[in-house]
């Protein structure tokens, strides 16, 4: 798979475009970009994840993404993070004939899990699922339910299986219906083999019911739905609360017509399911003796995945999915619509339907929408003609990559390169950020109007103000963490006179100034984790600038330094320099920081400017190296 990604969706289209032209070239290896993206660019948030067939197909998904389009089958999408995923596993309507060819004939991971479970089954039936997936009349054998119901369980734990080798794991697992065993299965409840079991004898015991009855779809809510039942006949139950506003009903055809009939003049939509059985009514009555006595070797176990059951609409433990729980699981109607609600009130925010084809998205979103959750429903696998050439697991397996739940992994992408590639290089989408006029944003930054910040002052609080806030540390002004006295960073004596100089320069201008009894109360210490508040304040009356600080959320300010600031008066006199006469010792560079060191001074690079030193006991001549930061300079 290639797999690209960009800060944003205009990002994303400029860089497939890239690709696209790079890939162009019939020089290019494909395979070999296609595991270099993935190993030396990070997956960004917005992402296009494509299965790798021909270059011909490739060229063309990339050019699609560059004209910014997103169709159905192809996995663009926007990470969302960490997503709380949910497996979503469903009865009776997924079966097609034709279901699970294509991935069994083009991936070998699904392969190998739907040979596994037919070796298990065909040793609990006698019968294979895999040559029954192939059969010719498949259609017509898909009306009995001991035929569809294993053939979906099959489909499904092989999904699971796949993506549980991919690395994806889910944070919540649900069925509806015969789906609650592969759902218990993925849960860890119950064991492969145990399933497989299970399915067998649930789905044989039912065959007893054929044509006793059938069900009906209902566009209505549970309270509606079961006024219409109240109103028509005795001979209809509520098979299933799917969604807020779906509902299956369950009985005889009669009854079945009678309620079509009602349904219609209240203007109620309804929809004859193609099902020749009474599933989850009393109607099965007559089979709980045979299906108990069949599943009773079932040995459920504690679950490590939670489960969430819609025969209650609750979360159950594993050892809980007993017997008793199965003939509950055929008889009673399904609440999946409050299994879905509890997931998504418990945090997931991404439901995937593994099945032959989706049928319960629509639900999901339904609910999720019910309950205020930007909840997302995506199907697996599809009911496309079996013959397609498009891998569908690898397809889904993109989907998820580009959704952020899946990693990208060597089994995936394959092993990096053995060398590093030129790829195409990021398209910067230039904006302007302007930081909002928050609280927050004045208190870190001063006047946000795009005036000039001082970097160790800040800006005024506000036109003409006398005030001057800065949230100081060794993140905000890195270089202060090369200045150390005892092993503590301690603000140096002269960056405090850079504090008083820089208001005088925006009280009095640029011109000389003088700088008159500085004293310095407390030093200014940043320790290696919190954040000093300075305020800088200026008495203009006295000419007078004090710096105070605090703990970041501090209460009480502590007085730091102070001293006049005025226009100097006079001309400025340069010092006196030592004799060339005069006889010195000199010192290099490391014997002068080596002496600092042994005093409990230490400088770091920023702060390491002596060159050279020579010195006698009337003079000290020091040569100093040019600055390495503008510690004066503002910044814009």
């Amino acid at each position: 798979m290639l797999a690209i990604g960009a800060h944003t969706r205009e990002a994303l289209s400029a860089l497939a475009a890239s690709y696209r032209d790079h890939l162009a070239d019939e020089a290019v290896d494909l395979d070999l970009v296609a595991r270099a993206a993935v190993h030396q660019r990070d997956l960004l948030k917005h992402r296009v994840v494509i299965p790798i067939g021909s270059r011909g197909a490739v060229l063309t998904t990339l050019g699609s993404i560059a004209a910014g389009e997103s169709p159905s089958t192809l996995s663009v999408a926007a990470a969302k993070g960490h997503s709380r995923v949910a497996f979503v596993f469903p009865g009776n309507g997924c079966q097609w004939a034709g279901m699970g060819v294509s991935a069994y004939r083009l991936n070998e991971d699904f392969a190998r899990e739907l040979r596994e479970i037919d070796a298990l089954f065909q040793a609990e039936a006698g019968w294979s699922l895999i040559d029954t997936l192939h059969a010719p009349d498949l259609k017509e054998r898909l009306g009995a339910t001991s035929v569809a119901q294993p053939l979906i369980y099959a489909i499904q734990s092989a999904l699971a299986g796949v993506l549980r080798r991919s690395g994806l794991l889910p944070d919540f697992v649900l069925g509806h219906s015969v789906g609650e065993i592969a759902a218990a299965e993925a849960s860890g409840a119950l064991s492969r083999a145990a399933a497989i079991a299970l399915v067998k004898e649930r789905s044989f015991h039912q065959e007893g019911a054929r044509g006793s009855g059938g069900m009906l779809a209902v566009s209505a809510d549970g309270a509606m739905a079961g006024e219409l039942v109240a109103a028509v006949s005795e001979g209809l139950e509520i098979a299933a609360f799917n969604a807020p506003s779906s509902v299956t009903i369950v009985g005889t055809d009669a009854a079945l017509k009678a309620f079509a009939v009602e349904a219609r003049k209240r203007r109620t939509a309804t929809l004859r399911l193609d099902i020749d059985y009474p599933f989850h009514s009393s109607l099965l009555d007559d089979i709980r003796g045979p299906l108990l006595e069949g599943v009773k070797g079932i040995r459920p176990q504690a679950s490590n995945i939670p489960f969430i059951s819609s025969v209650t609409g609750t979360p159950l433990d594993g050892e809980t999915l007993d017997a008793e729980y199965w003939w509950r699981n055929i008889r009673y109607p399904v609440r999946f619509h409050a299994a879905v609600k509890h997931a998504a009130q418990a945090g997931a925010t991404l439901f995937v339907e593994l099945s032959p084809r989706p049928i319960l998205v629509a639900s999901v979103a339904e609910t999720g929408r019910e309950c205020g959750v930007a909840a997302a429903a995506i199907g697996s696998l599809t009911d496309r003609l079996a013959d397609a050439d498009d891998d569908p697991v690898l397809a889904l397996l993109a989907t998820l990559v580009a959704r952020g739940v899946i990693e990208p992994s060597d089994e995936l992408f394959g092993s990096e390169p053995p060398r590093k590639l030129n790829l195409p290089t990021y398209p910067w989408q230039r904006q302007l950020c302007v930081l909002a006029k928050t609280s927050e944003g004045i208190e870190a930054y001063g006047r946000i109007d795009g005036g000039k910040r001082h970097p160790l002052i800040g800006t005024r609080l506000a036109h003409g103000s006398p005030e001057w806030r800065m949230l100081l540390d060794g993140e905000t002004v890195p270089y202060l963490l090369d200045h150390r006295v005892g092993g503590e960073v301690i603000v140096p004596g002269a960056a405090l006179v850079e504090m008083a100089l820089a208001v005088g320069r925006e009280i009095q201008g640029d011109g000389p100034l003088e700088l008159i009894d500085m004293d310095i109360i407390r030093p200014l210490i940043l320790g290696e984790q919190g954040m000093r508040e300075l305020s800088i304040r200026y008495e203009r009356s006295l000419s007078r600038v004090e710096i105070w600080s605090r703990p970041r959320f501090g209460d009480e300010w502590t007085f730091n330094a102070g001293g006049r600031v005025d226009v100097a008066k006079g001309s400025a006199r340069n010092p006196d320099f030592a004799p060339a006469s005069e006889t010195m010792t000199g010192h290099d560079h490391a014997e002068v920081y080596r002496a600092s060191t042994r005093a409990g001074l230490g400088y770091g690079p920023a702060f390491q400017r002596v060159a050279r030193l020579r010195r006698n006991a009337r003079w000290l001549d020091a040569e100093l190296a040019p600055a390495a930061l503008p510690l004066g300079a503002y910044s814009g």
